[in-house]
């Protein structure tokens, strides 16, 4: 699970108000942090004022008996009582202790642990909180967070100024701000313990490679290309040809499974398009020139027998388009829009309304931006809450990709943390719509945007070890999708 900070605190309010005590949680929270550091370096703690300052008391307690070359700075007073108690426990120990000052040795320290702030941290970094996060990030030392790197907001991961963690060790659940926005570049390595508090009434779940293993079960072998789907993809233009990107597209729906697929583009592009289609049928369209132009006896023709159809890919941004989409929303099947046909949407928001088709949106945040007419900056601060309601009132599901991934339905939301800057390239979007489409002849939209999500990062992940961030293209991805399933269905 993924949760909110408002969620974290409930669940550790009700784990109390249920027979354990927060200097157990504290306990729990400092144990699981010794064994997630190197007890043999010289260390500092910085804590502050609150639990996170305590955890870090705690963990000087823990760690003192292995190495006493250790200090606790105080960056702020302890004030709750956990904190307070467990200080007392240390000064009988013998801890050194000191209070926080502009000229204290912290580069003497080989290793510094953040138990500043923790999660409930809404305001910007000022004054003494300022000066030590700007020391800490000057220093080429390992610097291991507790919980949350502090200035991090645990609601989205943006921030003015924050801890920048070689790893972060956090309680209870992943928070969204360890994923969300800047938060993966600040948290480093991320290793997660529930400690005893009960997080699976969160909203927001985080999908693991063993729990699609049921989607890819063994096949029976009596079966044509038909039962495991057609696809459609409708896309292309003169501005943008796209050929290798569509071909790849195409490509990526028959590496997860689907069992035809056809490439539907217009007049102006058929050469350069042909040249790059093998696997895939090609279904040319009419076109003004430019863009494809609806003809409702082709699109019915192209579409015949599909499971699932894609429109946007290069598509265009013209009125054809609309009618195009208009036509498609109204039929019996499982529709992906993407690119060029969200743009188109925003102005004709109405069309999703009245539907029968059953509808996935895959959008990065500008897309998203245009579609629900509010700031870029606005939907960072709080992209559940925009993902969410979106699903919710146009019945779709909702793809926000980004450095993590949001995938939103009526009733569920799931983030993807998977993958890396790898997939910073032209191209990667239209990989994802690829298996996404190709998963839809099987699975529902929910679970196909949560499965190809996966099926992506993955892929990166994969491919960065091999080619590094900078070399990864996207007709690196649909080769590697074969490794990805493979070891899904050997968990």
């Amino acid at each position: 699970m993924v949760v909110s900070s408002a969620e974290m605190k409930m669940f550790d309010s009700e784990t109390i108000k249920n027979g354990t005590s927060s200097i157990t949680l504290m306990k729990r929270a400092s144990n699981f942090m010794l064994k997630n550091i190197n007890s043999s370096l010289s260390t500092a703690i910085l804590v502050g004022s609150g639990n996170n300052g305590g955890d870090g008391i705690s963990l000087a307690e823990d760690l003192y008996p292995l190495n006493n070359n250790i200090v606790v700075v105080k960056v702020a007073e302890p004030r709750t009582d956990s904190a307070k108690f467990c200080l007392e426990k240390i000064e009988k120990l013998g801890v050194n202790i000191v209070d926080y000052s502009a000229d204290f040795p912290l580069e003497i320290y080989d290793q510094i642990i953040d138990c500043i702030f923790g999660v409930g941290l809404t305001r910007d970094v000022e004054g003494v909180y300022k000066d030590v996060i700007n020391r800490v990030n000057s220093l080429n030392k390992i610097v291991v967070s507790c919980d949350i790197p502090s200035g991090l907001n645990a609601d989205n991961g943006t921030t003015k100024l924050a801890i920048k963690a070689t790893k972060t060790v956090t309680f209870g659940a992943v928070k969204l701000g360890h994923l969300l926005n800047e938060g993966k570049d600040y948290t480093g390595e991320l290793f997660v313990d529930n400690i005893g508090i009960d997080c699976s009434r969160a909203k927001c779940k985080i999908y693991h490679k063993s729990d699609f293993k049921c989607y890819f079960e063994p096949i029976k072998q009596d079966l044509h290309k038909y039962t495991n789907g057609k696809v459609v993809i409708i896309g292309g233009s003169r501005n943008y040809v796209g050929a290798p990107l569509l071909s790849n597209l195409a490509v990526s729906c028959l590496r997860v499974g689907a069992g035809l697929t056809t490439l539907c583009v217009p007049t102006c592009i058929e050469q350069a398009v042909k040249e790059r289609v093998l696997e895939s049928t090609l279904f040319i369209l009419s076109d003004n020139g430019e863009n494809i132009v609806y003809n409702v006896d082709e699109i019915d023709s192209a579409i015949l027998k599909a499971k699932a159809v894609a429109i946007g890919m290069g598509i265009g941004r013209s009125s054809e388009t609309v009618k195009i989409l208009k036509h498609l929303l109204q039929k019996d099947i499982k529709l992906l829009i993407d690119a060029d046909a969200i743009t188109m949407l925003a102005d004709n928001i109405e069309l999703l309304k009245n539907k029968n088709a059953d509808v996935i949106l895959t959008p990065h945040i500008a897309e998203f931006s245009r579609l629900i007419n509010v700031p870029i900056e606005e939907i960072k601060h709080n992209p559940i809450e925009y993902a969410v309601n979106f699903a919710k009132e146009y019945n779709v599901t909702l793809l926000l990709k980004g450095v993590s991934t949001l995938i939103a339905s009526e009733d569920k939301v799931a983030i993807s943390p998977y993958g890396n800057s790898s997939l910073a390239k032209g191209g990667s979007g239209d990989i994802l719509s690829g298996i996404i489409l190709g998963l839809l002849c099987k699975n529902d939209t929910y679970m196909s945007g949560v499965i190809g999500s996966y099926i992506l990062g993955r892929c990166a992940e994969i491919l960065q070890k091999e080619l590094t961030c900078y070399s990864v293209i996207a007709s690196d991805i649909p080769p590697t999708i074969p490794k990805v399933i493979k070891e899904i269905m050997e968990d």
